[in-house]
């Protein structure tokens, strides 16, 4: 009888388990493979890795600080403005303050990247999981990896 990782067709191999899935079970870790899996519209993306080939395992976070920046910027204008009793500039850039926050933080993003010594690599855009989650997974990606060498 056949075991599956997930609700797709990935088949478990023999005496392989799942010790851990995140990101929706688009990234698996398994005791012999890491695994990713992304199914979009008319696209599938498959990918697996064995333990023994893995090279590193990485987190790349990337924000656009300009962003807040331009928002202090904008902010001591609408400061400047409201004190010269100019309130329809005040709100104008009071708003792009705010507007400019709210993109630095939508523009955040962060991609877990396991490469294998062969220089192929799973490159994941984390979403919905926290920092913390993130090195939890990579930390078990290493000591899965230490277990099987």
């Amino acid at each position: 009888m056949d075991q599956f990782l997930n609700s797709t067709t990935i088949r478990c191999l023999p005496g392989e388990q799942v010790i851990m899935s995140s990101n929706g079970d688009m990234l698996m870790l398994t005791t012999r493979r890491v695994i990713y899996l992304d199914s979009k519209m008319h696209q599938t993306t498959w990918h697996s890795i064995s333990l023994e080939q893995v090279a590193s395992c990485s987190m790349h976070a990337r924000a656009n600080p300009i962003l807040l920046g331009l928002a202090a910027i904008a902010l001591i204008a609408g400061l400047v403005f409201l004190s010269n009793r100019e309130e329809d500039a005040a709100g104008i850039s009071l708003g792009a303050a705010v507007l400019l926050v709210l993109g630095y933080f939508f523009s955040r993003r962060a991609t877990i990247i396991i490469a294998s010594a062969g220089g192929e690599a799973i490159s994941v855009p984390v979403r919905g999981m926290g920092k913390d989650k993130v090195l939890d997974f990579l930390n078990t990606v290493d000591a899965a990896i230490a277990q099987r060498r």
